[in-house]
């Protein structure tokens, strides 16, 4: 089955938050789309950030209210309400 649409950043702007988080590593990359999107931004250690969607292991991230891009999970430490219920694409990556 073909991935879901992603949302454009100026949607992302604006959806509802489901989780926050800090940036873990000691720098975070932040890409355009999952996976092997160009790269967008680097985050440093300690950032924080919302969670507004997640596919798989990558989250959908907004920081400083004018920001959006995803990140690899394992580079959020601790993200809050962010495994439970997020979208409908969730079951899709459960296993």
């Amino acid at each position: 089955t073909p991935e879901p649409t992603l949302p454009p950043p100026a949607d992302m702007l604006r959806m509802r938050v489901i989780g926050t988080a800090t940036v873990a590593w000691a720098t975070a990359i932040v890409r355009e789309t999952p996976r092997t999107g160009p790269i967008s931004a680097r985050l440093p250690q300690g950032t924080a950030v919302e969670i507004v969607d997640r596919r798989g292991s990558w989250y959908g991230i907004r920081w400083d209210r004018s920001h959006t891009g995803w990140t690899y999970g394992d580079a959020l430490d601790n993200p809050v309400s962010a495994r439970v219920g997020c979208g409908p694409t969730d079951a899709a990556h459960a296993a």
